[in-house]
């Protein structure tokens, strides 16, 4: 039996069926929108990514710039875009265009595109201008009409979209972008703008960076050669100075000692009684005159030794020394001067030492000067020894003299061998001596090739080593002299 439909039911089934069709498309609809904000949602994705990268790795806001107009400008497809640079010009700051672009004009944007790279515009001129002033996004549609000062007037664009990039609070750069419709503005990509304006600021920061560290490094190159400049200057004045006083001591020297050594000879006719008895009272008073111009020809023997050394003329008159003699000899000379103070003189002298090359006459005067300090500074009761060994490697040999007096305090260590150099004037006065013994034996060790080491303790006493090299003829300013034989 065939199935009869009512109308009033047919009717309800056609209804029905296009609920399902309008509910399916409705469906479809709201598919393709989710599948649309995705894509959309991917694209900004990557253009903030790639914007990301630009800022970390670009090497300077040009390189930056160009990559982020590329990536906004696909993002957008939006027919032109342009970057503009914060710049200083002869005419004062300007914002000019940075030559970087998105798009191609067309034959009838070429005019515009053109006059767009020219312009220089102040601050607050045009839309750019104010963008660069107040630092906000600008997005104005209809801008052909509604904007007359602008350059984009008359190109039959009709939306401009600019945002700034800032370092902190300073505008350095404006990116635009330009489009024929009159388009609402559109919120994400503002937000997603902004977030790129901050990126490019990173790389105008660095940049702003590098350029101060390079300043910086050249400022302080430029002072660093200015400042050595000014040393050698120095240095050479110094040296200049150095040597002049050095001869004027020379020459003061001898010119002293000439009367100085005639006074010393009369002194010692006059003791001798040669021309009459002197009586006591007499004697005692040459003496003084004797003793103190022989003190007084010691000082001037030393200046001029110094002298004749800091200006380069003193020349060693060069033999075999054979030290353990030298050292036996200059001994036994202050051993009468350690009895006088009532100390204890021990020499001790190895018996298989080397001969040295050297003037015999300065080694013995640098022995005399550390025995006779270590004689003068120990307080009676004292131990002084002088004690000469080779050095473990047969290559040297070392003649060490140390006391029990009253020591050099460590600061003062690195001044020792100045010239007139004392710890304490007031043991000038208690001891007598200008300061000059030490510093003359250290030069002479010095042109002997030596050296000399001190290690001292306040109140313990000090110890003073020469170390002599084993060489042969040569090796130092010399004045020629036979092997013996």
């Amino acid at each position: 039996m065939p199935l009869v439909v009512s109308e009033e039911q047919l009717n309800l089934l056609q209804r029905q069926l296009e609920r399902e069709r309008i509910a399916r498309r409705q469906a479809e609809n709201i598919a393709e929108q989710g599948i649309l904000r995705l894509y959309e949602r991917q694209q900004l994705d990557r253009l903030l990514r790639t914007s990301a990268e630009a800022s970390a790795l670009a090497e300077t806001p040009v390189d930056a710039l160009r990559t982020v107009m590329d990536a906004l400008g696909s993002y957008l497809q939006w027919p032109l875009g342009h970057a503009f640079l914060v710049a200083d010009l002869s005419a004062g700051k300007r914002l000019a265009h940075a030559h970087i672009t998105w798009g191609t004009a067309t034959a009838e944007l070429a005019d515009f595109d053109r006059r767009l790279s020219a312009v220089k515009l102040r601050m607050g001129e045009g839309l750019l201008g104010r963008v660069w002033k107040t630092g906000r996004t600008i997005w104005a549609s209809d801008c052909a009409r509604s904007h007359p000062e602008d350059p984009v007037r008359g190109s039959g664009l009709e939306t401009v979209f600019a945002f700034p990039v800032f370092v902190q609070d300073e505008v350095v750069a404006v990116l635009a972008f330009l489009h024929r419709a009159a388009l609402a503005p559109d919120e994400t990509v503002i937000d997603a703008t902004t977030q790129i304006g901050q990126l490019l600021g990173r790389v105008f920061e660095r940049q702003r960076s590098r350029a101060a560290q390079v300043a910086t490094h050249e400022l302080l190159e430029d002072k660093v050669a200015e400042r050595t400049a000014e040393l050698e200057e120095m240095t050479l004045k110094l040296a200049e100075s150095a040597r002049l006083k050095d001869e004027f001591l020379a020459a003061m020297s001898h010119e002293l000692r000439t009367p100085l050594t005639a006074i010393l000879g009369f002194s010692e006719v006059m003791l001798a009684n040669t021309h009459g008895t002197l009586n006591e009272k007499q004697t005692k008073a040459m003496s003084f005159i004797d003793e103190g111009g022989r003190h007084l020809l010691e000082l001037i023997n030393d200046l001029l030794d110094l002298s004749k050394i800091n200006a380069g003329r003193e020349v060693l008159t060069a033999t075999w020394v054979e030290v353990a003699e030298l050292c036996g000899a200059t001994g036994q000379l202050v051993r009468p001067l350690a009895v006088e103070r009532k100390l204890k003189l021990e020499v001790i002298i190895d018996e298989n030492l080397p001969r040295v090359w050297g003037d015999e006459r300065r080694l013995r005067q640098v022995l005399l000067n550390l025995l006779g300090n270590a004689i003068k500074f120990t307080e009676p009761g004292g131990h002084v020894k002088l004690v000469v060994n080779p050095s473990a490697a047969q290559d040297a040999i070392h003649l060490t003299v140390t006391d029990t007096g009253i020591g050099i305090p460590q600061d003062f260590l690195p001044r020792l061998f100045a010239p007139f150099s004392q710890v304490d004037g007031r043991l000038a006065r208690r001891f007598g001596g200008t300061g000059l013994g030490l510093a003359l034996a250290h030069k002479l060790v010095l042109l002997h090739k030596g050296e000399i080491k001190v290690t001292s303790e306040v109140g313990q006493g000090s110890a003073f080593t020469v170390v002599l090299p084993v060489k042969g003829p040569g090796g130092f300013p010399s004045a020629p002299a036979a092997h013996p034989g």
